[in-house]
């Protein structure tokens, strides 16, 4: 009798640990869809915003580089280092100067998705008080920009690659996630189709990000009007 009735018990357990797993499996499934097509939603609506409001652009200063190199020169009295020094201090300006013309000029003829301005790392403290430019090179108020859906690109790496990237963050700075197109990365495929394009990278590199966002915005809107 008691040999059966611990039997009983044991197989009572074993029926009742194997609900309580698939249970879990089935609520964890039902949590991953759910979460899907929340982030879908999310992604929907994003893209709209972004496409009647504004990309805005974070251009690199590397004012921690120039600020160590002008530090070096204050300091030495050596006149070789201090060739070695100015050529390198020269060489940073002139990198910079390059990369803010050309993305700019990018974003000027390869950029139609949206309104684009820009704003320097400077001023990434507070975006509240950063000085915003348009792709023109003139004064933005913050303002202006406030009655807009704000959406803002960095170049960064990657999360998982570390590969240099564009990334789109929206207005609370949260990184868009997928289906949003995302993380324009630099890699070397990429540089072989501008080989093979007339165009030089930045405006390759823009002109692609533009027509992924176009495509995702009218693959929504399609979605939508079914």
């Amino acid at each position: 009798m008691e040999l059966n009735r611990f039997r009983r018990i044991i197989r009572f357990k074993l029926t009742t640990s194997r609900w309580i797993v698939v249970l879990a499996v089935l609520g964890l499934y039902l949590s991953e869809i759910h979460i899907s097509k929340a982030q879908n939603t999310f992604s929907d609506v994003a893209i709209t915003n972004l496409h009647e409001g504004y990309l805005i652009v974070r251009f690199p200063t590397y004012s921690s580089k120039i600020d160590t190199l002008e530090a070096m020169l204050a300091r030495t009295t050596d006149e070789n280092t201090k060739k070695k020094l100015n050529k390198i201090l020269h060489d940073t300006q002139a990198e910079r100067d390059t990369f803010l013309n050309s993305y700019v000029r990018a974003f000027r003829s390869d950029y139609t998705f949206s309104k684009s301005a820009y704003f320097f790392d400077t001023d990434a403290r507070n975006l509240n008080t950063a000085s915003y430019y348009n792709m023109e090179g003139e004064r933005i108020s913050i303002g202006d920009l406030s009655e807009s859906q704000l959406f803002y690109l960095y170049f960064e790496r990657t999360e998982d690659s570390k590969i240099d990237a564009m990334v789109i963050y929206d207005r609370m700075q949260n990184k868009m996630r997928s289906p949003f197109p995302n993380e324009f990365a630099q890699t070397g495929l990429n540089l072989i189709f501008v080989k093979l394009s007339s165009k030089k990278f930045p405006a390759w590199r823009v002109g692609k990000m533009n027509k992924r966002l176009w495509k995702y915005y009218n693959e929504v809107k399609m979605n939508s009007e079914q």
